[in-house]
Order: structure tokens, then C-alpha cells, then sequence
């Protein structure tokens, strides 16, 4: 028979046997129908206590809260006792602490409990109702007064000897919930000598008794060892019971197992499943996993949308790593759209947390006013915070600062190499290059070419770009280390790769005069040329110039003008002003259009030229050739 469900309006009316006994709770709920017609006190005691735990969900709580009402009402002691704790802590109801006294009072009357500490304000000590209760052996009151005790709370400050002496009288009682709080201050040494075989024996007595909290932590005993031998089969075994108990921390720690392959088979659909129910009952930490997955495509299509929301849903629930990657994906328009005001928000929520990546990307917006004004102090602000915390980027960016100057910092090569030394001795490739060049200079620091040499090789392997070619430059010129001019080409020739015409040129260089192989250099050139490097096609194009093969020059240097290279402009310019109608019977205007883009672009030179290249035109082939300067603009400029 399925299990129906009918929404039931709880309005319950008290007599008003003592003060503040009159309550009017009106609240909608789920329950079952198989139970609507349960009027026996202790059975809906016990239903309530199904209900009550660690791990139930809000409606859970709700439906304790009225099963202990219901038997409450009818005189069941027990039933009122733990009605007055749901009230005073406010679990399954709002916190009424009237409403707690009164409920303690029928528990276990007493005298003279209530203290007014604030006219028209009335604050509580329940302690002797705990008391009360647990030296008449109630379980339950005994686990809850330790628990008093053990944290402490506005009428009773912490005492750990009565904390533990009263976990153990509830332990006695088969209470499972003192028993694993015993085998946790085992495990930790909290209030207790830590002890693993007692921490062992406490989690295996509260497991047995189906405390789905102890057999995850049980499961972590056998997993690393404690107090028992390392067995992952049984540490999968309590996991297996705790999750079938739903307790999300238990199917997040199966899922680690799956996904991390080391102690069992690596199995990434396990690992996704695993993370998904854990995800789907709230646990934080598995919707953080699982967005992780979706991101990266372990155990499932790659799916930026679906990332996006359970890291959203996980930052949402307090996750500091959430939001961090939140902050990223409106900072980046990935899984969803681009949004620089949401990715300060995130980021600042982060890093309030005191989170160092949220601080260094925080600080990034403020430095370059995405999403928030730019502001040079809150930039330097947020890096520092990161710096603190040894996060590498922002030791790097304040290392910079320092080295160059920024907003109210001056420069100061000292700071600059105690902050590029320890985002270097990180693995930060830029600072690496950065303190290399200090010691290469002698800024801040001794110089020193050798660990100049020794920073650069470490960037450069690391594949950053200015390093390589400052260790080409090293081996080149034999700088800190022995001349070697094939490491040198080597390492230019990686600088080349990733974009830097500077090592570009000295490959150029090294081919036509250390080597005498200029074919080499044309190879060199032809070939980035063809892969659309303007830098190349310009040196081709020059190479051809002075062999005096113009139409190969004219087809580079246009080549490499077209993609806005203003020297190439220039060249190009030059070259059809000094070049005659057999190679182009229109030269003297192109070369106008090529001259004023150059020179819009900053090349110097160009300026001379276009008076050179004016007086050759007539009025109405200047107005041609400014059409054509518009043309040329609305095409190849930036």
C-alpha cells in the first residue's frame, strides 16, 4: 500500500493550568495515514523519537515536535520533557522559552524556577529540570545535560568531568547518540586522554545500535587504522549502513573512495552517484563534489550549467569554497552569464571568510575596477590579506607593487624580493622570473648571476615566456651559467613558441650570424609567418628587401601591415614610395594610407615619411588617399 500522505491543520488550545500555558500553534503538515488515527501516549512518544535525531530533515523535526505534543497533551512524561527541550531550542518550532518552562514543569514539577532578569523579559534556568530528569534514569535528559555541560549555554558554564560523567550514565542506558559522542572525545582527546581502543569501542556500540553518525565514524576508524588494523572492506561496510540510514556524510565519504582509486577500485559512476544523493539531501560538501564532477566531466558529461548550479546551491548553504568558485563563474561566464557585480559579490563574501583565493581574485576586480570601482587601496588591501595567508599570487602581486609601484605604495626592491622570494619558493613561475631579474640587477638583493640563472630555469620550465628568454639570454651571453649557444636557441626557440618576437628575432640572429645559416633564419621566419605571426613576416619581408626580391618584401610586409604591425605599415609605406609603377601603379596613395596608419599606430618614423610621400600627390590623390586611410582604419585597426 503506498504511503499516502494527508495535510493536517494542528491548532491546539491548553488550559491554562499555569502561567503562560496558553499556546495557539497553527502549522500545516505531512503525516502519514496510516498514523492519523495513533491516540496511544507512548506509540506516538516513539514515533516522535524516530524522528528525533542528528540527521533529520526540518520536516522530521516537525513531525517529532507534534507526536511529542500529541502524547505530551495526554500526560505522557517523557513526551513533555523532550516537548520543553524542542521549545527551548527551538528544533521543529520557534524557540518559546515560556512554553519550555511550562512543559518542564509538567515533566518534573519543581519551585521557584523562574528568574526575571529584565522587566516584561523572562529568562530561564532549566538546569535543575535536567537534573531532575536524569537522576531518574531518562536517558535522553541525561545525553542533553551532557551535552549542556559539555558546550555550555547561558545558565550553565562548560564542566567536561560532568559532561563526561553524564554521557557515560546515558551510555549505560544504551543512549547510542552519548555513546558516539564518547567515542569522538576518544578519538580527539577533548575532556578525555585520547584513546583510540576506547574511541573504537564507544563508535562499534552506537553502530550496532543503528546511530548512522557512529558507523561513519566507525567507517573512519577502520579506514585509517584506529585503534583497529587499516580495513577499507569494513570501513565500506558502515558507510554502506550509514548512507542506507541517510546520512549524507557517509555516501560523501564512499564517494571520495570511488573517486580517489587508492584504496579501492577507482570507479568515477560510483563516485558521481554517491555525490548525487549526498547533494540531493543538502550535504554541502557532496553538492561541492558534484559540481566538481559536472565541471571536469568525471563520471558524467561535462556540463558547465549543472556545475554552476550545485555550486551555487552549496554557496547558498555557507560553503566558502562554493563561493569562491561561484565568484569564478560569473567572473568568467562559464555555466552561466558573465556577471562582474555577482562575481564581486561572491568574492566578497569568500573572502570575508578570511578565504586567500577570494582575497587575490577580490583584489584583482578592485586593481582593475570589474564590477566594483577601481581602487587602488582595496586592491593592495585584499592582497595583503592573501600575501598573509602565503597565497602565491597575491605574494606576487605585491612584489610587483613594490618592485614598480602602485597606488600608495612606492617602490622598494627590498619588499619586492621578500614577497617575489616567497610566492617563487611556491612555484609562482612569474615570480620566479621576477626575483631572477633582481638578482640579475642587484636590485633589493646582492647580485648574484647564478641564482639568477638557477630562478630563470625554474620559471622556464614552467613554461613562462619572458623567463625562457631571459634564460636563452643567459646561456646566450654566458651569464651565471657556461656559454652554450644550443641551449640558448633552444630556449628562444620555446620563447618563440609562446608568442615572444624578441626571442623571434635572436633565433633570426643566432641562424644568420653566430651559425652563418641564414636559409635557417628564412625557415624560421617563413614558418611563423605562415602560422600568422606579423613580427616574422615583417624580418621575412626585410630579409627579401635587401636580396632585393621586392615582390616577395611587398607580399610580407603587407601581409604583416594587414594584421595592424605598425613597422610593417611603415616598411610597407616605404617601400611603395620608393618602388615605380611596374610593381604598383597606384603606389604613392597606398603608401599615404599604409604612412598615416603607421603613424596612428605610433611608429615614429612614419611621420617624416608622409611628408615625403605628400608632396608626390596631387590634391585629388590625397583626397583618394585618405577614402583609403578610412578604408584601411574601419579594416586592420585594433
Amino acid at each position: 500500500m503506498p504511503n499516502l500522505l494527508i495535510k493536517t491543520l494542528i491548532i491546539i488550545n491548553l488550559l491554562p493550568t499555569l502561567a503562560f500555558a496558553n499556546i495557539e500553534k497553527d502549522q500545516i503538515i505531512d503525516i502519514p495515514i496510516e498514523q492519523q488515527n495513533i491516540t496511544d501516549p507512548k506509540e506516538m512518544f516513539e514515533l516522535a523519537l524516530r524522528n528525533d535525531n542528528y540527521v533529520a530533515t526540518a520536516h522530521e523535526k516537525e513531525l517529532a515536535f507534534y507526536w511529542y505534543q500529541k502524547a505530551a497533551i495526554q500526560g505522557y512524561q517523557p513526551a513533555a520533557f523532550n516537548l520543553a527541550y524542542f521549545y527551548e531550542n527551538g528544533i521543529g518550532t520557534q524557540i518559546n522559552l515560556d512554553q519550555a518552562w511550562y512543559w518542564f514543569q509538567k515533566a518534573y514539577p519543581l519551585k521557584d524556577t523562574l528568574q526575571q532578569v529584565e522587566q516584561n523579559n523572562h529568562q530561564y534556568d532549566f538546569l535543575p529540570y535536567y537534573l531532575a530528569a536524569a537522576n531518574q534514569n531518562n536517558s535522553y535528559a541525561q545525553f542533553k545535560l551532557a551535552v549542556i555541560y559539555a558546550e555550555g549555554n547561558s545558565y550553565q558554564d562548560i564542566d567536561a568531568s560532568q559532561a563526561i560523567y553524564w554521557y557515560e550514565k546515558a551510555a549505560e542506558l544504551n543512549n547510542s547518540d552519548a555513546m558516539n559522542s564518547l567515542g569522538y572525545f576518544y578519538e580527539i582527546g577533548k575532556y578525555v586522554t585520547k584513546d583510540y581502543q576506547k574511541s573504537l569501542f564507544w563508535y562499534e556500540k552506537a553502530a550496532e545500535l543503528g546511530n548512522s553518525i557512529a558507523q561513519a565514524n566507525l567507517g573512519l576508524m577502520y579506514q585509517y587504522g584506529r585503534g583497529c588494523e587499516l580495513d577499507i572492506q569494513k570501513a565500506m561496510q558502515w558507510y554502506e549502513k550509514s548512507a542506507a540510514l541517510k546520512y549524507t556524510r557517509a555516501m560523501n565519504l564512499l564517494a571520495e573512495l570511488y573517486e580517489e582509486g587508492t584504496a579501492v577500485t577507482q570507479d568515477y559512476a560510483k563516485a558521481f552517484a554517491w555525490y548525487t544523493k549526498g547533494a540531493e539531501l543538502n550535504n554541502t560538501l557532496s553538492q561541492l563534489n558534484l559540481a566538481r564532477m559536472y565541471n571536469y566531466g568525471y563520471g558524467t558529461e561535462i556540463d558547465e550549467k549543472k556545475s554552476f548550479y550545485w555550486y551555487e546551491k552549496a554557496a547558498n548553504a555557507g560553503n566558502i569554497t562554493a563561493m569562491v568558485n561561484v565568484g569564478y563563474m560569473y567572473d568568467v561566464g562559464k555555466g552561466t552569464e558573465q556577471d562582474y557585480s555577482k562575481a564581486f559579490y561572491w568574492y566578497r563574501n569568500a573572502a570575508m571568510e578570511d578565504q586567500p583565493i577570494a582575497q587575490n581574485n577580490l583584489a584583482i576586480l578592485y586593481e582593475y575596477g570589474t564590477g566594483v570601482e577601481k581602487d587602488s587601496n582595496k586592491a593592495i588591501q585584499w592582497y595583503q590579506l592573501a600575501a598573509e595567508q602565503n597565497y602565491a599570487n597575491a605574494q606576487f602581486r605585491m612584489g610587483y607593487f613594490y618592485q614598480y609601484g602602485y597606488g600608495a605604495i612606492k617602490p622598494d626592491y627590498y619588499k619586492a624580493y621578500i614577497y617575489y622570494d616567497k610566492a617563487a619558493h611556491q612555484g609562482n613561475e612569474y615570480a620566479q622570473n621576477n626575483l631572477a631579474n633582481l638578482y640579475d640587477n642587484g636590485y633589493g638583493v646582492k647580485r648574484d648571476l647564478r641564482l639568477a640563472f638557477y630562478w630563470y630555469q625554474k620559471a622556464a620550465e614552467q613554461g613562462e615566456t619572458i623567463a625562457q628568454y631571459n634564460l636563452a639570454n643567459a646561456y646566450y651571453q654566458g651569464r651565471g651559467i657556461e656559454k652554450n649557444l644550443a641551449l640558448a636557441l633552444k630556449w628562444y626557440e620555446k620563447s618563440a613558441e609562446n608568442g615572444d618576437d624578441d626571442a623571434l628575432n635572436a633565433i633570426g640572429n643566432i641562424y644568420e650570424n653566430d651559425f652563418n645559416q641564414p636559409h635557417k633564419a628564412i625557415e624560421w621566419y617563413t614558418s611563423k609567418a605562415y602560422q600568422g605571426n606579423s613580427f616574422a613576416a615583417n624580418k621575412l619581408a626585410t630579409i627579401y628587401q635587401d636580396k632585393k626580391k621586392y615582390a616577395s618584401a611587398l607580399k610580407w610586409f603587407k601581409f604583416a601591415a594587414e594584421k595592424n604591425n605598425a613597422l610593417a605599415q611603415y616598411n610597407l609605406a616605404s617601400l611603395l614610395y620608393h618602388s615605380n609603377d611596374k610593381y604598383n601603379s597606384s603606389s604613392m596613395v597606398k603608401a599615404y594610407a599604409w604612412a598615416t596608419l603607421s603613424e596612428l599606430n605610433g611608429e615614429k618614423d612614419a611621420t617624416q615619411l608622409l611628408k615625403l610621400i605628400r608632396i608626390k600627390l596631387s590634391t585629388e590623390q590625397i583626397a583618394e588617399a585618405n577614402k583609403l586611410v578610412e578604408e584601411y582604419k574601419q579594416k586592420y585597426l585594433n
